[in-house]
């Protein structure tokens, strides 16, 4: 939701953090030169300058709002809020998240978002850029257990094909990934020939919201530890996209 290098050259800056009691909070705002920063060529030329007229010198302004609050011991709920606003580009987005602590081995961690848009959009049907408005979901969980000889992870992110996060970092959207890790040790045998073995499963896959696959990959493996450092390992990759 937040990569700070969206802000390419600000003209000024604040940024607040703080903590009181179990609530902490940050607030970032700033005013970017560098969208409407054009170069010189594109500025005197007159094919390019018809189109950049209204952009020329014009700064984005960005807004970050985080707040989050302990919940037990090693728990928390939060609340994420960004703005980005720059002439007809519009992106606006809030959402919260949690981390709790089931047992001592396993934690369960969410984020939702909700995102607003006002800007130009892809659309992939018709082959052109549209001006429009457009809403989005983006979500996250996942479930990591992390005991002395066993372990496993499993989670899913999704976006939806207008989600938008334009303080933020995005790879891609209209997609769901599920994800599954396991793995299993033997207890350490310091002194024998075959001090450890180790086995791991990852499994992944991902789809659009339409219900088509998109990719899938599975990778299981075998380490084997020897005296004097020595390892070896095999495992297998299946994939498909």
């Amino acid at each position: 939701a937040v990569h700070t290098r969206s802000i390419v050259d600000p003209d000024y800056a604040l940024k607040l953090t703080g903590r009181r009691g179990l609530n902490s909070f940050g607030l970032l705002l700033a005013s970017d030169n560098a969208p409407g920063n054009f170069s010189e060529d594109e500025r005197n030329d007159p094919g390019t300058r018809q189109g950049i007229e209204r952009f020329l010198d014009k700064n984005a302004y960005v807004g970050v709002l985080r707040l989050k609050r302990d919940v037990g011991k090693e728990g928390n709920l939060g609340l994420i809020a960004t703005s980005y606003n720059f002439i007809e580009k519009h992106n606006q987005l809030g959402g919260f998240d949690g981390r709790f602590r089931l047992d001592q081995k396993t934690t369960f961690s969410f984020q939702v978002l909700g995102t607003h848009s006002r800007k130009i959009f892809f659309d992939p049907d018709r082959g052109e850029d549209l001006f429009r408005t457009g809403n989005g979901l983006g979500y996250n969980w996942n479930l990591d257990h992390s005991g002395r000889h066993f372990g496993y992870f499993v989670g899913m992110t999704g976006r939806t094909r207008d989600y938008r996060a334009d303080v933020g970092f995005t790879q891609r959207t209209n997609t769901n990934s599920v994800d599954f890790f396991t793995r299993y040790s033997s207890e350490p045998k310091p002194k024998s020939k075959l001090i450890e073995w180790r086995l791991f499963q990852f499994s992944g896959a991902s789809f659009d919201w339409q219900g088509r696959l998109q990719n899938w990959v599975t990778e299981p493996r075998i380490i084997l530890q020897f005296k004097r450092q020595t390892f070896f390992g095999v495992g297998c990759t299946g994939r498909y996209e």
